[in-house]
């Protein structure tokens, strides 16, 4: 299991690579099963798509959790000037499968 502190960013000002500058909250604690492997990588700049399952703790909003995973671990840290940096950029997509389970689906692509 994937132990990941999540945080809901409330404020928008800056782009991604520098959205520590924001202004985040501390939201929850959650786990994550481990990630497995649904699509392989299709080239040098791709990833490949991964899918790991998360538990809703008791009495939580499911949006508001789902929208904190995506905020937490999606994105990019690049603050590169230039394109062909190799940074990685995650897009995260969470769908409710159950009333307290989410799916998260990972795709990883690299800045070539």
């Amino acid at each position: 299991m994937q132990t990941v502190n999540l945080y809901e960013r409330k404020t928008f000002r800056y782009a991604d690579g520098w959205s520590n500058a924001d202004s985040w909250d501390y939201l929850t604690t959650l786990k994550l099963t481990p990630a497995r492997l649904v699509r392989e990588s299709r080239g040098y700049d791709d990833g490949g798509t991964w899918v790991q399952y998360a538990r809703i703790p008791a009495g939580a909003d499911w949006r508001q959790i789902a929208r904190a995973i995506r905020q937490t671990t999606g994105g990019s840290n690049c603050r590169h000037e230039y394109d062909c940096c190799g940074c990685e950029l995650r897009t995260v997509f969470t769908k409710l499968v159950s009333p307290r389970k989410l799916l998260v689906r990972t795709s990883i692509g690299y800045n070539y």
